[in-house]
């Protein structure tokens, strides 16, 4: 049995309310669907949260989960996707205050080096949530959790070519985002 057939089996079985087929999606799944989650808002026990709430809608909604031709990760990162929507709608669109325990900090003896890193990034997801939803899906799938074009196009029920537009924006908009500033060393 391949591993989409598999998966297939799962779903049906967790359909009928199958505890262990439950289990074993969640098992499958749940590491995407946080760093998915986590990527968006770079808050880890917030995205923990958020996760376990990915799949207490998805069991909610598993009666209804149809296969159009979108993998049942697909799926569940759709779900992501509208709760991450949801919570800044509910935080009427500000950045979340990081946390200093859910800073890295790189492990080189370089204080300095370190502080400079996470500043960077921090300015880097900064900039990714300007961008469209859509956008900012594409770039969480391609950059930051390694899916190929195909993939990340099944996952969000899209054309290749669909989501090679949407990438070439977002990074085309990141940019311009991040380009240093004319006479900011002058």
């Amino acid at each position: 049995m391949n591993a989409h057939e598999d998966e297939t089996r799962l779903v049906e079985a967790a359909k009928q309310g199958d505890e262990h087929a439950i289990a074993a999606l969640y098992r499958k799944h749940a590491d995407n669907v946080y760093r998915y989650i986590q990527s968006r808002v770079n808050n880890s026990p917030l995205a923990e949260d958020m996760t376990s709430d990915v799949f207490v809608r998805a069991i909610e909604k598993l009666a209804a989960y149809e296969q159009r031709g979108i993998p049942f990760l697909g799926w569940l990162y759709h779900l992501a996707h509208g709760l991450v929507v949801d919570y800044y709608r509910k935080q009427s669109r500000r950045q979340p205050a990081q946390s200093i325990h859910d800073m890295t900090i790189a492990s080189d003896h370089n204080p300095e080096q370190a502080a400079f890193k996470n500043i960077r990034h921090e300015q880097l997801l900064h900039h990714i949530r300007k961008l469209t939803p859509e956008q900012q899906q594409v770039v969480s799938l391609r950059f930051l959790q390694g899916y190929d074009l195909r993939e990340t196009a099944a996952l969000m029920g899209k054309q290749v070519g669909a989501v090679k537009a949407l990438q070439m924006r977002a990074l085309r908009s990141l940019a311009k985002h991040l380009e240093p500033t004319q006479g900011a060393d002058e």
